[in-house]
């Protein structure tokens, strides 16, 4: 078989053309990126994750202020690192502007800064309505920042950021898997780079161009260098992969570069000062790094991800007198991590409480594979098991939409008792909804119907409306509902709408010749 043109030949991974690839997807793809499904999000997108962080937020700013901090006449930053569509940052902020006004907290100036190079991505968030009234708020605002280069945030309206004025919470919900990253070979003590040569698919199997092929058809191959010293720009980052070559043998070690440089950026510019939590694929023990496929480099439709190696992240802010906490369970597919820099253990033992509680204990990953689990079991659950699964959730948004079908034929039958805690949780649901390809306003109005709510369910059908555009299911429902609250002539409207959306909807068809037979009879 002949072989593809060769685009590189043995470069270093972190400085691999495959990264600019990545960088004209995310620039190109914007939010449709996680619309279309071909980013994973919803596992750190939900209103269960985004009240486990608020809580380590709001604790770890009551230990840096008792251990004297914190100015109150300085604005408190949280910095999102590639804060893709935004859904993430909708929840955070809601949550925790409400557990700061319950809070020893209250009046101290927040701000969340949602962050990435990608301009279409900022963009997209200056357009969103949902975001722009928490930025008319004063809690929420958008800067570019790219791990790559940049040594300040430009923001949205013009300024930029150069430093802080208190300690920073840097938030990086799948991020470093997609930060630049070097592949270290130990064998037998010493240190090998582990260094990618990048072919396009032979011609016969392909015709597109290096602008052009997909990510997933270029053919890689490998090769190893020996480590030399100064290899890595920061030392402690020399100081890591030595003690890595000390203790471990026959593997391959992912060393996060590009998350690390950031890492320093905002240790510099907070003053040693910070706090970093960030859930992802990869590894939080040294162990896992004995594991067949070390680098976990993962195509997605345009671009790829690859493993985290938490531990590295760890080690570095402990190296430097910080503390880490992770996820201990091996199987878990989403784990978390947690580092905090700038006092002792006993300053920040409550952050580190708390973090256990919230973040390892039970936490994302382990919520996430519930909800995984009863979806594969088909939604068979009963309406208490489901209500008390969007309880466990935080009224996530996602999980009603996905089991709304389910919902809307167990309400019919339910006591008031029950149809009443329903409506409880879509109304709590509905404060994190945060807009994108799943029409939950649809599904929630369906519901209302479903319990002889026809009044209520209208105004989440009109919001369906106003923000999904026309749609011919969506009229249909209007319909159903202005007949159920004894309105027949709106209804008409509705079915007539819903016709011309669709002429082939034929219960449209046959509400309207209902509603005229009806019409006639009463002259």
């Amino acid at each position: 078989m002949e072989l593809g043109q060769v685009l590189e030949q043995s470069s270093r991974f972190s400085k691999s053309l495959l990264w600019d690839y990545n960088r004209r997807y995310y620039e190109g793809a914007g939010a449709n990126a996680w619309h279309t499904g071909q980013m994973p999000s919803n596992s750190t997108c939900n209103p269960f994750i985004a009240q486990a962080y608020a809580h380590t937020v709001i604790a770890y700013w009551k230990d840096a202020e008792r251990a004297g901090q914190i100015d109150r006449g300085q604005v408190l930053y949280v910095v999102e690192l590639a804060a893709g569509v935004g859904r993430f940052a909708f929840q955070f902020v809601t949550i925790l502007r409400e557990l700061v006004e319950q809070s020893s907290l209250q009046g101290i100036r927040i701000r969340y800064l949602m962050t990435d190079f990608a301009r279409s991505n900022i963009e997209a968030w200056v357009r969103h309505p949902r975001l722009a009234a928490l930025v008319a708020d004063g809690v929420l605002d958008f800067g570019s920042f790219d791990v790559d280069s940049d040594v300040r945030i430009e923001l949205a309206n013009g300024g930029v950021i150069t430093g802080f004025n208190n300690p920073v919470v840097v938030l990086a919900n799948y991020a470093f898997d997609s930060f630049r990253q070097d592949l270290v070979r130990i064998e037998k003590g010493e240190l090998f780079d582990r260094r990618v040569t990048v072919r396009m698919p032979p011609p016969d199997e392909s015709t597109a161009t290096p602008e052009t092929v997909p990510m997933a058809e270029l053919r890689l191959g490998w090769d190893l260098a020996p480590v030399e010293k100064g290899h890595w720009e920061d030392p402690v980052i020399t100081r890591i992969v030595e003690g890595y070559r000390q203790r471990l043998d026959d593997v391959t070690v992912l060393v996060p570069t590009g998350g690390l440089r950031a890492m320093r950026w905002f240790r510099e510019l907070s003053k040693g000062q910070m706090l970093l939590v960030s859930s992802d694929k990869g590894f939080t023990r040294e162990d896992e790094l004995y594991t067949p496929e070390p680098d976990g480099l993962q195509f997605h439709a345009g671009a790829f991800s690859m493993m985290v190696n938490f531990h590295a992240i760890g080690q570095w802010f402990v190296e430097q007198g910080g503390h880490y906490a992770a996820t201990a369970r091996h199987s878990l597919r989403l784990k978390t991590a947690a580092c905090v820099l700038g006092g002792t253990k006993q300053q920040f033992a409550d952050t580190l409480g708390v973090i256990h509680d919230k973040l390892l204990t039970f936490g994302p990953g382990e919520c996430f594979e519930l909800i995984e689990a009863e979806r594969q079991m088909g939604g068979r659950a009963e309406l208490d098991h489901l209500l008390a699964l969007v309880r466990l959730s935080n009224h996530d948004p996602g999980l009603v939409w996905q089991f709304a079908r389910r919902l809307r034929g167990l309400a019919a039958d339910a006591d008031e008792v029950e149809q009443r805690d329903l409506r409880t949780a879509l109304h709590h649901a509905w404060r994190y909804f945060f807009p994108g390809p799943q029409n939950l306003p649809l599904e929630i109005g369906r519901i209302l119907r479903a319990i002889r709510r026809p009044i209520e369910a209208l105004r989440y059908l009109t919001i369906a409306q106003e923000w999904y555009g026309a749609q011919a299911s969506v009229a249909l429902e209007i319909g159903l509902c202005h007949y159920e609250a004894e309105d027949p002539e709106r209804a008409l409207v509705a079915f007539t709408r819903a016709l011309e959306l669709d002429a082939t909807l034929s219960t449209a068809r046959m509400w309207t010749t209902r509603i005229l037979a009806e019409r006639d009879q009463a002259r």
